[in-house]
């Protein structure tokens, strides 16, 4: 950094450059004098002007703040010295000839704690637009803060206050020198600065010293705004002194040593450390001065504005959705008791400026307050601690002023969160939903805690929409004066239906969305075959917008006398249903705690979509997926399968939910009890069937649907491809990880008794089993389910049929399946469309999550015979032996101990590539094969383990690449992961679009279609996509050869 002077009135400065978050050029000046110290008989009194000085003073480094605590370590820090200020420029004069509008912004702590340093509040952001930006110190605490009201002590209140008004006229003075227009002055401030920017309206003393204001967070009508009077003589005691008036008091308080004053400070409680409740006034705060010539106020906050004797100039008025999470950080810096565990009481949200001590009116109160807080998803109570103690007055403020004045007063609600938020990312609660308080500073400031702001990130588009609202209101009073951001922010036009900006992902004008029951995000309305939708609004990885359904029902809830059966179509309804939620998953069990989850009420779908119907006359390719999890559990919750990356391309995407479990896949050959099996993959085709009467409605187009899904997700496509009940539904289709070959894909049959006997109960036959079943209580059925052994989670040992999966039906006119699924491919009698099939290069990772979660047999007692499929009907030990001693040489690297290998070739690869060999021999239409060894941190499964730094890519690591996830990793532009994502992502979308992954030198290689079926050829995809041989080839050309001998024959 090079050095840079400056002179000002009172003397000459030595600045210092630095760089915008753009890396552009900008001055710094740190650590001004505005005032003179207070000290010794300056204590406590209104700010002095700065003396002149001689020479150059040294403005390279920061002022000392305040003394005040540290709000981590609790103990004390800066000094009395502290009336500086900082400033910084894009321009000095001579270099541009126009004066530029100045930012002042006054930082919060609620007047006992903070600073200005640049660590906290450093102009990266904001000096991307051409303003001047100012940041300061002032008194906080007993030195800013004390208050008597005898005006002769010098120490009527608000010190703190009028070293900020004293900060605006240094501003008004010099701030030309620094290229700032000083008739262009916005003053901005957070939390308690924003109260301070709220009192510098209403106070005379800064009568035209700026000219615009915005607030954050914080208004006069804040109860934890304000503090108590009178207090000098107990603050002596707290000393261990004794003083008979307040005046020897305020003598002794002057003469003390800094650091007694700062203990006897700490020894009072302040309920801004007691959670924020506001039941008292506090010790140190702003105070309604008695009248005399130095005050700063000296009337009741509401009395001014209705009065309109006040300081009439544009506002932004604003507050955050979770306000409350400020909550957890008391908890978190005071060891308070945990929010969780403390129960409220709405009494102590009545502010104490109400004066209400009756307990009738209390009780009153209480009770209008209890509706309105009974969310189950506010236990900690945030939503309490942001009405009481921020939302509703400065929703009071904003309606108060508005009746009063003709400037524009702008209101806005930020409900933003990503990796910049504040507050969450200094709490390590990133993941919690909603914007807490001072999360908004993180898009306006760079701290000590930002992380890196990544190009075209969402982090990225909203920083700027923030700089862009701030800096457009100081420069034109309008936040919105073009269409530079797509939207209009209109000013308050009705003091009794307010308006804001929600500033999320997307910004939004509506209104006060705690005023009544609306939506978080935009409503977005589509009327469908069965009626209307009411959805919403997101967007994809590249901040485009896009349009989102959930919880679409596609079939009757298959309850009572449904359950088991084929799933019925859903009736039509009237009025709109609110498709703004996700629907519930099937029961099933909780993938780590295998704890009981869902409903019966499962059968629906998410449709996701860049355009609708009119904005664009081109129907979209559809992509519909089916979630794997061994038919027993998993979902399509957007928490695991986001549509943000594979709508970076335009097409529509479709996710369902279909019955796992018994619920799914409980059979009986006997076709008159309605169970003959397979029902969730009946509800599968059904969705498909919704698909072809409805998706135009979503701009998708029903005569280009592609099928794909992962693990039993990718089998469930292969059963759809053989059944004849999906004939037409779809036209291309991606299988990953998983095929109609693979052993754990099988369910058995038959076993109505041994569930019921599960259950407790007997039944002489399976009818009447089925009955009982029917009948019983979900929960019964679920734990029924849970104590029958499924080879699943024991490190898919594929000794046996799974109780609960796929079947071969009894042949009836409602079966899905009843052929052998070799048999079907052998005589072709299938739906012949273009087809993706592939693996991953280590598949059998996924045993290491099986010991993990289940506790399951140890790789290390492994036995060769395991991998032998029950298919094949292998009995015999002479067999049984001569398979093994194939196999034996094929897994004797030192590098697979924990037999991964085994796995992915017994559990995944074998059956995939012999079911493309098997598909290549009986279609003309194009079957592409793929292989995936890439590793990053995208990975899914392994990041779930913890395990990424395991070479290889292990079953599910591929899902990581093409669906956003809750906690997904950020994705850098221009990282190897996004050219990773981005690869998945067009060779999915062309397929889905044209057929062919690479119809184009897009991705500059060619990926051909299986050409013959005994030299199978695939597409290698790492960090470099290749065209390549089997890399496992020979041990493919093993199990070939066992399966010729002992081939796929027992299925029924």
């Amino acid at each position: 950094m090079s050095d840079v002077l400056v002179n000002i009135e009172e003397g000459k400065l030595r600045g210092i450059t630095g760089k915008n978050h753009a890396g552009e050029t900008i001055y710094e000046f740190h650590g001004i004098p505005y005032a003179k110290p207070p000290v010794n008989e300056l204590r406590f009194r209104p700010p002095v002007l700065a003396e002149p000085w001689e020479g150059i003073k040294d403005a390279t480094k920061p002022g000392e703040p305040s003394v005040a605590l540290d709000l981590i370590t609790l103990e004390q820090i800066g000094s009395e010295d502290c009336l500086s200020l900082n400033v910084y420029t894009k321009n000095l004069p001579g270099e541009g000839s126009e004066k530029k509008p100045v930012m002042v912004f006054i930082h919060g702590g609620a007047l006992v704690v903070g600073s200005s340093r640049r660590q906290s509040y450093g102009p990266e952001l904001l000096l991307l637009e051409d303003v001047v930006l100012v940041t300061l110190n002032y008194r906080l605490g007993l030195l800013g803060f004390l208050s008597v009201d005898d005006p002769s002590l010098g120490a009527t209140g608000n010190a703190g206050l009028k070293d900020q008004s004293m900060a605006l006229r240094w501003v008004q003075r010099n701030i030309k020198y620094f290229n700032g227009d000083p008739n262009n002055v916005t003053l901005f401030g957070e939390s308690a600065g924003s109260g301070s920017v709220h009192a510098h309206i209403l106070s005379p003393m800064s009568k035209g010293l700026f000219h615009k204001a915005i607030l954050q967070s914080g208004c006069c009508l804040n109860s934890w705004f304000w503090g108590r009077k009178n207090n000098a003589r107990e603050i002596v005691e707290a000393m261990g002194l004794q003083a008979e008036t307040e005046a020897e008091a305020v003598r002794i308080l002057r003469n003390a040593p800094v650091n007694d004053i700062f203990k006897a400070q700490n020894k009072f409680r302040d309920v801004l450390f007691e959670c924020l409740v506001p039941l008292e006034r506090r010790p140190f705060s702003a105070v309604i001065e008695v009248p005399n010539p130095e005050a700063f106020l000296s009337e009741n906050p509401v009395d001014i504005i209705k009065k309109g004797t006040y300081n009439h100039v544009p506002i932004i008025f604003g507050y955050n959705d979770k306000e409350g999470l400020l909550i957890e950080l008391e908890v978190l810096a005071r060891n308070n008791i945990d929010s969780a565990a403390r129960k409220l009481d709405l009494k102590c949200l009545i502010p104490f400026e109400s004066d209400v001590d009756n307990d009738e009116d209390i009780l009153q109160i209480t009770r209008q307050l209890q509706p309105i807080y009974s969310s189950d998803s506010n236990s900690r109570q945030y939503d309490e601690y942001t009405d009481g103690n921020f939302m509703i007055g400065i929703l009071e403020s904003t309606r108060l002023h508005k009746l009063t004045t003709t400037a524009p007063i702008y209101l806005y609600r930020g409900s933003i969160s990503t990796e910049l938020n504040f507050l969450k990312r200094m709490m390590n609660k990133i993941d919690e939903p909603g914007c807490g308080h001072a999360d908004e500073l993180g898009y306006l400031f760079r701290t000590e805690l930002s992380p890196v702001i990544e190009p075209n990130s969402i982090e990225e588009r909203s920083m700027k929409n923030f700089v862009t609202l701030w800096t457009n209101f100081a420069r034109f009073g309008d936040p919105t004066p073009d269409e530079r951001l797509s939207i209009i922010w209109h000013p308050v036009d009705d003091a009794d239906n307010l308006k804001l900006l929600n500033i999320d992902r997307i910004l939004e004008y509506r209104e006060v969305p705690e005023k009544e029951s609306c939506f978080k995000m935009s409503s977005v309305f589509v009327t469908i075959k069965e009626g209307k939708l009411r959805g919403t609004t997101g967007q994809n990885h590249a901040g485009e917008p896009i349009y989102e359904f959930h919880g679409i029902a596609y079939a009757k809830p298959p309850v009572n006398e449904l359950r088991f059966r084929p799933p019925v179509p859903v009736d039509p309804w009237e009025g709109t249903k609110d498709a703004t939620e996700p629907g519930i998953a099937s029961v099933s069990p909780n993938i780590v705690t295998f704890a009981q989850e869902g409903s019966e009420d499962c059968l629906v779908l998410n449709v996701y979509t860049k355009n609708l119907p009119g904005e664009s006359t081109e129907k979209k390719p559809v992509m519909a997926y089916i979630h794997g999890g061994g038919l027993v559990l998993g979902s399509s919750s957007r928490k695991s399968y986001g549509p943000e990356y594979l709508l970076l391309e335009d097409i529509v995407l479709v996710t369902l939910n279909y019955r796992l479990g018994l619920l799914g896949f409980f059979s009986v050959d006997d076709p008159s009890l309605g169970a003959t099996g397979n029902a969730g993959l009946k509800d599968q085709s059904m969705a498909l069937r919704w698909i072809q009467r409805n998706i135009k409605y979503f701009n998708g187009d029903p005569n280009n649907v592609t099928i794909f899904g992962e693990s039993s997700g990718s089998g469930s496509v292969h059963a759809h491809i053989l059944s004849p009940m999906s004939k037409g539904l779809f036209h291309k289709a991606i299988l990953q990880s998983g095929c109609c070959l693979n052993s754990w894909f099988w369910g058995r049959k038959n076993n109505a008794r041994e569930i019921v006997e599960a259950m407790g109960l007997q039944a002489k036959t399976e009818s009447e089993a089925v009955s009982i079943l029917r009948a019983a209580q979900v929960d019964d059925i679920f734990m029924a389910q849970q104590k029958i052994r499924d080879i699943l989670f024991d490190c898919l040992i594929p000794l046996e049929r799974r109780p609960f999966s796929a079947v071969v039906e009894a042949p009836n006119p409602e079966a899905f399946l009843s052929e052998n699924p070799v048999d079907i491919i052998k005589k072709g009698t299938y739906n012949h469309v273009p087809i993706i099939i592939g693996y991953n290069d280590k598949e059998g990772m996924i045993n290491d999550f099986g010991v993990l979660v289940r506790q399951a047999v140890d790789s290390a007692q492994f036995d060769l015979k395991w991998l032998i499929p029950f298919e094949s009907d292998v009995t015999n030990e002479a067999d049984i032996l001569e398979i093994t001693r194939q196999l034996q040489p094929l897994y004797l690297s030192g590098s697979n101990s924990r037999h991964h290998d085994e796995y992915t070739d017994s559990n995944f690869m074998i059956g995939i590539l012999e079911s493309a060999r098997l598909h290549k021999i009986t279609t003309k239409t194009p079957i592409y094969i793929y292989r995936v060894s890439i590793s990053t941190e995208l990975n899914f499964l392994k990041r779930m383990m913890k395990n990424l730094h395991e070479p290889g890519c292990a079953h599910a690591d591929e899902l990581g690449y093409l669906f956003g996830r809750e906690k997904a990793p950020v994705i850098a532009p221009d990282s190897l992961e996004e050219r990773a994502m981005r690869n998945f992502v067009t060779l999915w979308t062309n397929f889905a679009r044209f057929g062919n992954p690479t119809p184009d030198d897009r991705l500059s290689i060619i990926w051909h279609p299986v050409d013959d079926a005994d030299n199978l050829k695939l597409l290698n995809i790492d960090e470099e996509l290749e065209f390549k041989e089997i890399p496992e080839r020979e041990r493919f050309a093993v199990w070939r050869t066992i399966l010729e001998k002992w081939p796929h024959v027992e299925y029924h």
